[in-house]
């Protein structure tokens, strides 16, 4: 496996914590992108580089896949399913 950086944005929900722990097991260099004040405990365990940020950000999203050879895209839009999706 590549030792450039995998981004997994995302990380943190069900689908993230899943593919960036058999990421991390497989023995990849992980960078995990998460809102700030996301509820990471799903990943804490794993050893893996950390941003924050929104991805309707551009430049954060950019900064994030800097030096990545792959980009694990496992954000689910919720805001369809919330009585009021402000606070996303």
């Amino acid at each position: 496996m590549s030792s450039e950086p995998k981004l997994v944005i995302g990380a943190n929900g069900f689908l993230g914590s899943h593919v960036t722990r058999q990421l991390v097991e497989a023995g990849a260099n992980v960078r995990a992108m998460v809102r700030h004040g996301a509820n990471t405990r799903s990943i804490d365990d794993l050893r893996l580089s950390r941003c924050h940020g929104d991805v309707f950000d551009t430049a954060t999203v950019r900064e994030a896949m800097d030096g990545c050879d792959d980009v694990y895209y496992c954000v689910v839009d919720t805001r369809a399913w919330l009585r009021d999706p402000s606070p996303l």
